[in-house]
C-alpha cells in the first residue's frame, strides 16, 4: 500500500532460524557446506528497491533441555 506522496512501503523481516537452516541444509538445495550465508544481502533482495525495510530479525524460538525444563 504507498501513500498518495509517494512514500515507500515500509516492511518487517522476520526469518524462521530453525526451519530457514534446515532448508539449507537440504541436499536438493544443495547450498555448500562451510559457505557462510549473507543474510543482509538476502534481506535486501527481499525487500528490493520499492520498500523500506524497518525491521528485520532472525529468530529460533526456545530452546529445551532434554529433561524437558
Amino acid at each position: 500500500m504507498y501513500a498518495s506522496d509517494n512514500k515507500k512501503e515500509r516492511v518487517a523481516v522476520y526469518i524462521d532460524g530453525s526451519n530457514f537452516y534446515n532448508y539449507l541444509k537440504d541436499k536438493e538445495i544443495n547450498f555448500p557446506k562451510g559457505t557462510k550465508f549473507d543474510f543482509k544481502a538476502f534481506v535486501d533482495f527481499l525487500v528490493g528497491n520499492k520498500r523500506e525495510c524497518v525491521s528485520k530479525r532472525y529468530y529460533t524460538g526456545v530452546f529445551r533441555n532434554i529433561d524437558g525444563s
